[in-house]
């Protein structure tokens, strides 16, 4: 072969070579746009576990004060109507300002109207408070009905309803055993519903004479008395989606609380929530700061509630 020849396959080879380099195109491969995939977003209550408890604790603390105020009211308001304690001496006079008072001429219905005015607390009531009695003041198997108007109020703007039986049992001192109750109130979502204890043991309230000086012929004298009430009641209290009820109990241990007429909160007791499993929920101690004296009037409580290290945390707070 001649170098001609060469040189001219070499050429044509080069060409061909050139020729495929121009032609050839880098392949692309596509690469999707895959959307990321965010997180599912949790739909965190504002209300924590802790804040519900506590909410809770302050719904059974306010129940359990109306109702208490409630039952002593009536209780002081019949005692100042002689007739109904069976006396025939003038010593006891119906109460002037808040509430109005006023007796049937069968001396079976007492009528107390409220006008905003303030009971033996911080809290004020307005309607009517229907009592029925059956029987004879102190004497034993005498029955009390107390009938809240429909249009009964607390603070001006808590609507409650319902009625509370109670029966003289006259074991010791002064003693009302309460029989009947059904008390709600009707400004929480769903109401907040107030039942006797579901366990059997009987709430009651008693005047207990520590100054020693009870006058059955003078009802004036129990008016004096320092008030015992165990408040052993059931509370179904709104869960923290308001569409149900939490139930709690007061337990029936350390739940004496102690009070009189002269300060608008107690000054010792204590109470003792518990979950219908019998779990503990909380506590309420109106000894603080354990003075424990009658002539101390104040408005500071300790609440406790569980920890999430299976302990308690407590803090101090005003009724």
């Amino acid at each position: 072969m001649s170098c001609k020849t060469n040189l001219s396959l070499q050429l044509t080879l080069l060409s061909l070579f050139l020729i495929f380099l121009t032609t050839c195109k880098k392949e692309e491969i596509p690469i999707k746009d895959y959307p990321i995939k965010e997180p599912p977003i949790e739909d965190v209550s504002t209300t924590s576990d802790d804040d519900l408890i506590l909410a809770n604790t302050f719904i059974v603390l306010k129940s359990e004060t109306i109702l208490r105020n409630l039952i002593l009211q009536s209780i002081f308001q019949l005692y100042l109507y002689p007739e109904l304690s069976d006396l025939q001496n003038n010593q006891a006079t119906t109460r002037t300002g808040c509430p109005s008072s006023s007796i049937n001429p069968g001396n079976t219905i007492v009528t107390l109207t409220y006008d905003y005015c303030n009971t033996t607390s911080n809290i004020n009531y307005s309607g009517t408070v229907t009592l029925t009695i059956v029987g004879t003041l102190g004497v034993t198997g005498t029955t009390i009905d107390i009938e809240l108007s429909e249009d009964f109020l607390i603070n001006n703007n808590e609507q409650i309803s319902g009625f509370v039986k109670l029966q003289y049992d006259g074991i010791a001192n002064v003693k009302y055993d309460v029989t009947e109750l059904e008390l709600n109130n009707n400004s929480t979502s769903p109401p907040t519903e107030v039942r006797l204890s579901n366990i059997g043991i009987i709430t009651h309230i008693e005047l207990v004479d520590i100054n020693g000086n009870d006058n059955s012929s003078n009802p004036l004298t129990y008016l004096e008395n320092e008030i015992l009430f165990n408040p052993y009641l059931t509370v179904h209290c709104p869960n923290a989606n308001g569409d149900d009820l939490v139930t709690l109990e007061v337990a029936p241990v350390a739940s004496e609380i102690r009070y009189n007429l002269t300060c608008g909160a107690p000054y010792d007791g204590e109470i003792l929530l518990t979950t219908t499993s019998g779990d503990f929920h909380s506590s309420i101690d109106f000894a603080y700061p354990n003075t424990q004296s009658a002539a101390t009037c104040d408005n500071e409580i300790n609440i406790c509630i569980p920890d999430r290290m299976g302990s308690v945390i407590c803090e101090d707070e005003t009724m």
